[in-house]
């Protein structure tokens, strides 16, 4: 919201980037903590933000097919891929803030 982001006007370039900067940010959270659902809650701000990327980059015909395919691969590959991902996400992360995450039951007979 603070961003302008549903406001329905033109979106810049920065903001959309922004957009997409901080939607990485939740999914390193949401690996962290194996929660797919705050990806989820998210993804209307996504798909609007890289749709007025597209439309500023010319192409405005192929804006919602170049959005739909991007972020519908993304989040197959990220869904067929979670356990190891997160396990990833996990190595790097403090042993502190480690403790104190779920284990997911793959994660568990590892």
């Amino acid at each position: 919201t603070w961003l302008g982001v549903m406001d329905g006007g033109r979106l810049g370039v920065l903001v959309a980037l922004g957009v997409l900067a901080i939607y990485l940010v939740f999914a390193v959270v949401a690996l962290a903590v194996d929660r797919r659902a705050l990806l989820v809650s998210a993804l209307a701000y996504v798909l609007v933000a890289l749709g007025r990327l597209f439309e500023q980059f010319g192409a405005v015909q192929l804006s919602v097919a170049l959005t739909a395919l991007i972020i519908g691969s993304a989040l197959l590959m990220l869904s067929a891929f979670w356990a190891p991902i997160r396990a990833a996400v996990l190595a790097r992360l403090p042993g502190e803030i480690t403790g104190k995450l779920p284990r997911s039951a793959v994660l568990r007979s590892v």
